[in-house]
Parts: C-alpha cells; sequence; structure tokens
C-alpha cells in the first residue's frame, strides 16, 4: 500500500511540476515572440514558484538540493517580486494611477534587496519577508479592484486567479497554525491553489497574446482601408485635376487658333492695303517694290494659316509649307527636294523669309526665259540643310551693294539656332545655310 501511494505521489508530482513547466516554455517563447516584458516576468514568477514549491515540499532535499537548502530560500522573495512585476504590467498600474505605481516600485526595490539579504542568512529576513508579502497580497488585491472599478476589464480574471491562491494559502496557514485539521484536502490546498492560479494566469497571457495578434490584424486592415481611401481620394484628385488640364489645354488651343486666324487675316488686310497703295503709285520702278514686300508678307501669314488650319498647333510639315510658298512662283522652274519635318513656328517663318527672298533675288538678277531653281532641304540625326541654287548669270558679292533682300536673308539665318549661311554666286547663286532645328521640331 505504502509502495501504491509513493508512486500515485511521484505521479501527481510528475503531473504538477510537469505543467508548470511547460507554463514556463510557452511564457517564454511568447516573450520571444512579442519581446513584452510581462512575458518575461511571469517566466520568472513561476520558475522561481517551482523552487519555492520545491523548498517547501522537500522535493529539493529528495533531488539531491540538501546542501542548498537555505539558499533555496531566495525563491520566496524571487516568486513575490515577479509576482510583483507581473502583476503591475497585467494590470497597467501605471496608466491609471501613478502614485500607486511608485509603490509598486517601492515593494519591488525592497524585495529585491531582500533577495540578496537571504542569500548570506536568513534570519531575521525571512521572517520580514513573510510579513511583508502579507501586506503585498493585500496590495495586489485592492488594486486590481482599483482598475477594474475603473474600466480595467481583464482584472477581474486577475481578481478570480488570485483569490483562488489567497483562499489555499490562508487554509494552509490554519493548518500549519493548528486551527484546522491536518488532512490531505487541507495540506495540498495550497499546490491545487496555486496550480490553478498559475494556470488561469497563463491562460490569460495566451488570450492577451491572441488579443494582441488579432488587434495586429485589425490594425492592418483599417491601414488597408485608409491606405484605399487615400488611393481613392488621390485618384479623384488625379482625374479632377486631369480634367480641369484638359479643359484648360482645350481652352487654350481655342484660344490660339483664334489668335492665328486673327493674325492672318490681318495678314491679308495688310496685303490689301498694299495693294490698294501700289494701284496709286505711278512710277513704275515704286510699284516694283509692292510684289516683295506682299510675297514677305504673304510667307508669314501662310504660317498662321497652316497652324490655324492643322491640329498641331505648334509646328507645321515643311513639305506643305514650302511649297504653299513656291506655288506663287508658278511661272519660274523650282525643283524641290524636301525632307519631311515638322517645324516650329519660329524656324518656319525663318526658312519661309529666307526661300523667298532668296527666289525673289533670282528673279530681280536674272530676267530670263530659263531661270531654273532647285530648292533642297535635308536632315539628319541632329543638323538640317537648305540649299537654294539658280542657273542665273550670278553676281559679284564684293562690287554688287547689298540690298534688302540679302539683308533679310543674313538676318532671318542668323535666328535659326547654331546656323553656318555660305553664298556662292560665281555660277549663278547658291546659298547654303546648315543649322539646328529648335526643340520640339522632328522628323
Amino acid at each position: 500500500f505504502y509502495t501504491y501511494y509513493e508512486l500515485i505521489n511521484t505521479l501527481l508530482y510528475l503531473l504538477y511540476f510537469g505543467g508548470l513547466f511547460i507554463v514556463v516554455v510557452l511564457n517564454l517563447f511568447l516573450f520571444i515572440k512579442l519581446k513584452d516584458k510581462i512575458y518575461i516576468y511571469y517566466v520568472g514568477y513561476t520558475t522561481s514558484f517551482i523552487l519555492f514549491i520545491s523548498l517547501f515540499s522537500g522535493l529539493n532535499l529528495y533531488l539531491g538540493f540538501q546542501p542548498y537548502y537555505y539558499e533555496f530560500h531566495i525563491s520566496t522573495a524571487l516568486f513575490v517580486l515577479f509576482l510583483l512585476l507581473f502583476s503591475a504590467q497585467f494590470l497597467e498600474i501605471k496608466k491609471y494611477n501613478k502614485t500607486l505605481k511608485r509603490v509598486f516600485d517601492l515593494f519591488a526595490l525592497f524585495f529585491s534587496i531582500l533577495a540578496v539579504l537571504l542569500l548570506s542568512d536568513i534570519d531575521p529576513w525571512y521572517e520580514m519577508l513573510s510579513s511583508t508579502a502579507s501586506i503585498m497580497f493585500i496590495l495586489l488585491s485592492g488594486s486590481a479592484i482599483y482598475v477594474w472599478i475603473k474600466g480595467h476589464k481583464t482584472a477581474k480574471y486577475y481578481i478570480f486567479a488570485l483569490s483562488f491562491y489567497l483562499i489555499t494559502i490562508s487554509l494552509m496557514s490554519s493548518v500549519a497554525n493548528g486551527w484546522l485539521e491536518n488532512n490531505d484536502i487541507n495540506r495540498y490546498s495550497f499546490l491545487i491553489g496555486s496550480y490553478i492560479e498559475i494556470i488561469f494566469f497563463s491562460l490569460m497571457l495566451t488570450q492577451r497574446f491572441n488579443s494582441l495578434q488579432n488587434q495586429r490584424l485589425d490594425m492592418q486592415k483599417e491601414l488597408i482601408e485608409i491606405t484605399q481611401r487615400k488611393e481613392l481620394v488621390l485618384q479623384k484628385e488625379i482625374d479632377d485635376r486631369t480634367k480641369e488640364i484638359v479643359e484648360l489645354l482645350e481652352e487654350k488651343d481655342l484660344l490660339l487658333k483664334e489668335v492665328y486666324h486673327r493674325v492672318k487675316n490681318n495678314f491679308q488686310i495688310l496685303i490689301g492695303i498694299i495693294w490698294m497703295e501700289e494701284d496709286k503709285i505711278i512710277d513704275k520702278d515704286a510699284k516694283n517694290i509692292f510684289p516683295d514686300f506682299v510675297s514677305r508678307i504673304s510667307s508669314m501669314a501662310l504660317v498662321h494659316r497652316l497652324l490655324y488650319e492643322s491640329d498641331n498647333l505648334t509646328k507645321i510639315d515643311s513639305n506643305t509649307y514650302i511649297n504653299k510658298i513656291i506655288s506663287q512662283y508658278s511661272n519660274i522652274d523650282i525643283k524641290t527636294d524636301i525632307s519631311n519635318i515638322q517645324i516650329k513656328m519660329d524656324d518656319a517663318i525663318s526658312l519661309g523669309m529666307i526661300i523667298n527672298e532668296a527666289i525673289n533675288n533670282s528673279i530681280k538678277y536674272n530676267n530670263n526665259d530659263n531661270l531654273h531653281i532647285d530648292l533642297k532641304l535635308s536632315n539628319d540625326d541632329k543638323y538640317s540643310k537648305l540649299s537654294i541654287v539658280d542657273n542665273g548669270k550670278g553676281f559679284n558679292l564684293k562690287n554688287t551693294k547689298e540690298g534688302l533682300g540679302l539683308n533679310l536673308i543674313k538676318q532671318f539665318s542668323n535666328k535659326l539656332k547654331n546656323s553656318i549661311l555660305t553664298i556662292d554666286s560665281d555660277n549663278g547663286v547658291n546659298i547654303q545655310i546648315i543649322f539646328e532645328l529648335t526643340k520640339g521640331s522632328k522628323l
């Protein structure tokens, strides 16, 4: 019978301490996972409680730790210390009452000092520890009730778990003082109550872990929802702004077309006025000036007309533009080889004026029916080249007074970017201009 009883007792010890060991490992894992101090406090509390129970159950002697019997008494101070630290964290004492938190800190410091003193000598420190621990349990109970009233929802579970411990330790003290019968129920009630308390606390910490995980998930969902709302708001702002920009661009294009139309009309009015004035002039030499004026104005008016008629309000097609310029010289044999280039307005006006003046000069200095002009506009990756060559008699640049036409060719070639102008007039006139197209022009 004694052997059977001893076997049952051993199995109960294994079950008891095995459960506590699992609690230690579980909370150690949670501490590593979450880096939350409350879990390491609970590991310290459970570990020191195991040592405390080993001391008072005699298990430490059974395991061969008899030489360290007195040193094991430090577990009592550590057990109370870690319970205090754990409780302050779990009950969020600092959040509800900073003064009460300072009281907890003082008690923690006191039990830390007692732990060191117990290593040197039990008396009188152990008796002081026992009396102070009673005060501390009253503090824990009162603090839990206080924060519960203040709104700490999970404090009621702490009060419930601590009640098991306090009731069963009271039973154990009553047995020790002879107030109650020394039977198995009263004798082992503290072990059962403290075990229930530790397991219950461990379940609460596990629930805390789940709550934290759920909070993180909720925060992630909320963050995703906020991000999605911001993206929708941003997309709406982008759409609204894009619509506004499109409307402004359409309005600008409309206004620009109107400007081109008005400029073209004004040029036409100016040409009409010139022809009206030309009718009043009797002198033949004076009359010959007017066609040159009209052709110059017409080339500039042509740019605005083509831009007005085009979908692109900033560039015109070189082929269309130059062919329309030379179309007014129907009685001259003009051969063209023009690269298809989209030219900016400023470049187009300069090229138009140069071509117009070059053709007029060829006609002016070559009064024969066999006048032939070769006009070529080519382009490579960087440079463009305008070439105007006639088969006329040419003229001596040194002996010829520079007229308005030649001056205009030089001035408008200077308006072209990085231009180089060469004029050869030995066998007919050969005008070559190498230049760079303004940024925005393209093949």
